[in-house]
């Protein structure tokens, strides 16, 4: 909310961004607007890290049935494509004819609205007992099994202190919390053990979630370039800006989320007596978006055909059904991560395991922007600016099979990972 402020006093005041410029050479922004600007950016960053996933895991702390949980993730990504999609289309319209001022004091305002809502409720919540430092655990057993053979002896050593101590054998110069059982007194460790354990088995499967998101953003950045050559026409009137045809995959994963709450999941259950785990729904939407790379192929090499023996550019809704495919993909991925690492993850660790997402996400956009780079270093003509002279099928080719290496691993990952106790099978 800070953040949003921040740039909505930006459209107000003219001394805190540059001044208009019609003809260049223009005056740049000085030192100080920059600081405003880059704070603006670091609280809203901070802002989205800290509220996005983890009020995800904060609300799944409110059921106690994984059922209801899934649910759950289902609806929260629901409203936060529903959010998108205003965004992307009332408050772009508000700030392109209205001004920008009126558009950030609008988002001001509904961050502000969202704020106080939150507190309202704050008392009707469940709020789970702080813990300790989660990382702090993980950091002793490193060093745990850096020096196991030591560690080992130490507490042996202890365990045969507290044994005279009870015995009265020795007096105890210093205080010494001795435990009641053997059991108990490497519970800690094993507990410890069991963390680093759970997240290092988990590694693999983020891992194919970076690369899902590595060949999603090259998808997204090749749909740009088509579009850029196509006739955006969606009626002879109404034509779509080219920024806004991901509009599409928003509407599809929206849509697609009610579709398999209540029809698809409940009909897979009355065939098989069983939900659809979460790495399964996973797994099928890693096979759904790999088919869509394949159809944006296909799409593609018709374009470049057509634009031999037609002058007429083909329209942009030739792209709708891979952006559709992939929504559905999502719809079915997406919330299979936010369930499966809400139960996998450790008990310490649920906001983290929320804000894989994100971080998969992350690390695939950084991937996204590398891989351009090298296709059009190593791939001459592969994806230029113009793309009219390109072979963007080859890349869509590339792209599907890197999904099909990427789903055959999750599959073997998924095949070989055992479930944290209480999960299911």
């Amino acid at each position: 909310m800070q953040g949003m402020l921040l740039f909505t006093l930006t459209a107000i005041f003219p001394s805190l961004r540059p001044p208009s410029c019609t003809y260049s050479p223009c005056q740049g922004p000085t030192t100080w607007q920059f600081a405003i600007l880059f704070m603006a950016l670091a609280l809203m960053t901070v802002g989205l890290g800290g509220t996005r996933f983890t009020g995800a895991a904060m609300g799944a702390a409110q059921f106690g049935d994984e059922n209801d949980r899934d649910t759950f993730f289902s609806w929260y990504l629901v409203a936060m494509y529903i959010s998108s999609i205003i965004g992307t289309v009332g408050i772009v319209y508000i700030q392109a004819n209205l001004g920008w001022v009126l558009g950030f004091g609008v988002c001001s305002v509904i961050a502000a609205v969202g704020f106080v809502i939150f507190l309202l409720g704050n008392r009707y919540y469940r709020h789970p007992k702080p813990q300790e430092n989660p990382l702090v655990d993980i950091f002793r057993q490193i060093l745990s099994r850096a020096g196991k053979r030591k560690a080992a002896s130490e507490s042996s050593e202890r365990l045969l202190c507290c044994s005279k101590v009870d015995d009265g054998a020795v007096e105890p110069q210093t205080t010494i919390e001795c435990p009641r059982s053997q059991e108990e007194a490497t519970t800690q460790e094993v507990k410890q053990e069991d963390e680093l354990t759970i997240l290092l088995r988990l590694v693999p499967l983020i891992t194919t979630g970076i690369i899902l998101s590595f060949y999603l953003g090259l998808q997204m950045s090749t749909s740009f370039l088509q579009a850029l050559v196509m006739d955006l026409h969606l009626t002879p009137s109404l034509t779509i800006p080219i920024g806004s045809i991901s509009i599409f995959l928003i509407l599809s994963a929206t849509l697609s989320i009610p579709l398999l709450n209540y029809l698809l999941y409940p009909l897979h259950r009355f065939l098989t007596g069983q939900h659809p785990t979460s790495l399964a729904r996973i797994g099928f939407g890693f096979l759904i978006t790999t088919l869509a790379m394949v159809y944006g192929a296909l799409t593609e090499r018709k374009r470049l055909h057509d634009l031999q023996t037609d002058a007429q550019p083909m329209s942009v809704l030739w792209l709708v059904p891979c952006f559709m495919l992939v929504g559905f993909g999502e719809a079915l991925h997406f919330p299979g991560q936010l369930a499966f690492f809400y139960q996998e993850f450790p008990e310490s660790f649920k906001g983290s395991g929320m804000a894989v997402s994100a971080l998969q996400s992350g690390v695939g956009s950084y991937a996204t922007s590398a891989g351009i780079g090298m296709i059009r270093r190593f791939l001459d003509g592969w994806m230029a600016d113009n793309a009219n002279e390109s072979r963007l099928d080859k890349v869509y080719w590339l792209m599907a099979g890197v999904g099909a290496v990427n789903f055959g691993c999750f599959v073997a990952c998924a095949r070989l990972y055992t479930r944290k106790k209480g999960g299911k099978s």
